[in-house]
């Protein structure tokens, strides 16, 4: 009977703990907010310890541990807390990139993304006109809705051979079509 008891406890410590770790990441997750004060795109971190223990009382506020304006302007007072509260999922930069790639073709290939990517293992990127492949990663979050507008969606497959055209041009053969 107590080994009963003892797998029933581990169950339950396993899945509060994968709950916690999941609601911990997305409250963690880095968003995009227009700023009330400058108009500009900026990116912001919500306080998740600081989240989770308001939730536990009740009380729903929230309060920002990053912003990309910081440290020149770490007095304001948080005004775009109120868009992450309207849209908590829809301004993260994941669900921004989710609805970019839904629905495009890779650029070189013209595979198309479809609705589900799989950021873990195979992450698209961006390609500029004259084919530099940009990974999201690389660039301040902020920067992301410009770069949306002037680059092209490549996929991970592309990108791989492209960088490695682009690093070893030696290595790669270009057969024509017949």
């Amino acid at each position: 009977m107590a080994t009963v008891w003892w797998i029933t406890g581990v169950a339950v410590v396993l899945v509060g703990g994968w709950t916690f770790v999941r609601s911990w990441r997305r409250a963690s997750a880095r968003r995009l907010v227009v700023c009330p004060e400058s108009r500009d795109t900026q990116a912001v971190e919500v306080d998740p310890l600081h989240r989770l223990t308001h939730r536990l009382r009740g009380d729903d506020t929230m309060r920002l541990r990053d912003c990309s304006r910081w440290p020149e302007r770490s007095d304001c007072d948080q005004p775009c807390i109120e868009q992450i509260a309207k849209a908590p999922d829809g301004c993260r930069v994941r669900a921004l990139l989710d609805s970019y790639y839904a629905g495009q073709s890779c650029v070189l290939c013209a595979r198309e993304f479809g609705e589900q990517i799989d950021w873990y293992e195979k992450e698209p990127a961006f390609m500029d006109s004259d084919r530099h492949i940009v990974k999201w990663k690389d660039l301040p979050a902020e920067q992301l809705p410009e770069l949306i507008e002037t680059h092209y969606p490549l996929c991970w497959d592309c990108r791989v051979i492209e960088s490695v055209r682009q690093k070893h041009p030696e290595r790669i053969t270009d057969r024509l079509v017949h």
